[in-house]
């Protein structure tokens, strides 16, 4: 018990891993070290599932409340107060994560019915070559999901290089006129970043900076690492932009998304399947195994309408590979599939079994087709319903609804801005 660092009780079963993992905070600064906000992750091995099950029942009968459950195939999860318990199968391990930083799911989801929900890849500016230079890249994204009450989801934001004065007052406008805002405030409902890299968060920064004060923003969810635990590429502009957010929306909702949560906002569910604890292993918790700062990219489904989109980030080999380790492919079965990494990765086994009849590709046409890039789009392509059921972030903004049971293209809009132009954030 001497190896249990939580208040909570542990599982009387299996093997307490010594030492953990440190899953980082959800604001607070902690570039020069860890912090009091540090969420962190105990494993213990050699269990079952009917270990788990027992698991809960103790919590329950020493008071904790069990706040939510999920199952995804064979693996389960449970919240209870600031703890996250997760069960993987094929590792037979049960994973508890304590969040300092932490909205109940029943408290951070919410429902409401209307209009449609509309799922936009709102256009960026690509360099033409598919290079990164002083005024371009060749990365970036950036999707805007109106929900039924006509407020947002935002996910991610673009690199800096991609919003020059005009982008950005594009993108405002674009906002606006989507949530017929056009004389009162935008409401974010939820801001979410698939990871810590500037080219997935530099935009919030420079749009809550210009219109903060036209901005109601609710929630904000991600599952950043400690940056003294997974340095890697750890972009610095991403401390701006949790500071800006922790300065304009002191009371927004935080919640550090783990695999296994499930949740829903007005009328869209939102699924986790991975988040960056999941690549530790039991031999050594500390470390994040992966070479690859990518794999801290999380994953989640949305689903409108009975119908699927698996939004999979900056997702690469190495994740890919764990990914098959933990889960099973039933799982994964989706309608819609955002291209992982901007098309720069091979992950065959997945796009197999995600199985996707239409693609967004947060590149441009050019980017997915060199040389490079082209036999890793092939693993995407042979899924589609027809070779042209793919859209390119950067030939234009395009939008999607469930339509007769499918998801069809209902709206296209051009690029708006160019190459950068120094105005900063």
């Amino acid at each position: 018990m001497d190896k249990w660092i939580f208040s909570c009780p542990a599982p009387e079963c299996g093997e307490i891993v010594e030492g953990f993992y440190n899953a980082g905070p959800m604001l607070k600064y902690d570039r020069d070290g860890f912090t009091d906000e540090d969420s962190k992750m105990q494993i213990v091995k050699g269990v079952t599932r009917a270990d788990f099950d027992e698991y809960k029942k103790k919590l329950s009968s020493t008071g904790y409340k069990i706040e939510s459950e999920n199952e995804i195939g064979a693996n389960a999860y449970f919240d209870f107060g600031e703890y996250h318990a997760a069960y993987f199968e094929k590792r037979g391990e049960i994973r508890v994560t304590e969040d300092k930083i932490k909205t109940p799911l029943d408290k951070f989801g919410y429902t409401s019915h209307g209009g449609k929900t509309t799922v936009y890849q709102y256009g960026l500016y690509y360099d033409k070559k598919n290079q990164c230079t002083e005024t371009t890249v060749n990365c970036g994204m950036i999707y805007v999901i109106k929900l039924c009450d006509d407020s947002l989801v935002m996910i991610d934001g673009g690199h800096i290089f991609q919003w020059n004065e005009e982008a950005e007052e594009g993108l405002w406008n674009f906002l606006k006129t989507i949530t017929n805002s056009r004389d009162g405030k935008v409401r974010i409902a939820a801001w979410y970043f698939t990871h810590a890299h500037d080219d997935h968060t530099d935009g919030c920064t420079k749009l809550l900076r210009r219109h903060g004060s036209d901005i109601s923003l609710e929630r904000v969810m991600f599952n950043m690492p400690s940056y003294k635990t997974v340095r890697g590429s750890y972009s610095d502009t991403v401390f701006d932009m949790k500071k800006t957010i922790s300065e304009l929306y002191p009371n927004a909702m935080l919640l550090k998304v783990h695999s296994g949560y499930k949740f829903t906002l007005a009328d869209a569910e939102f699924e986790f399947m991975y988040a960056h604890e999941d690549a530790v292993n039991a031999e050594n918790p500390a470390v994040f195994p992966p070479r690859d700062f990518n794999c801290t990219s999380s994953v989640f489904r949305l689903t409108v309408d009975g119908k699927t989109v698996m939004f999979l980030g900056d997702t690469n080999v190495e994740t890919e590979k764990i990914l098959s380790e933990i889960t099973e492919r039933a799982a994964w079965k989706s309608d819609f599939v955002q291209v992982a990494h901007h098309c720069f990765n091979y992950l065959d086994t997945l796009y197999e079994w995600i199985d996707a009849p239409i693609a967004m590709l947060p590149n441009s046409y050019f980017g997915g087709h060199t040389p490079e890039n082209t036999p890793k789009l092939a693993g995407v392509i042979k899924h589609l319903e027809t070779p042209d059921n793919i859209y390119y972030e950067g030939e234009g903004t395009y939008g999607f609804e469930v339509v007769d049971g499918k998801w069809k293209k209902v709206y296209e809009a051009p690029v708006i801005g160019g190459e950068y132009d120094h105005s900063g954030f």
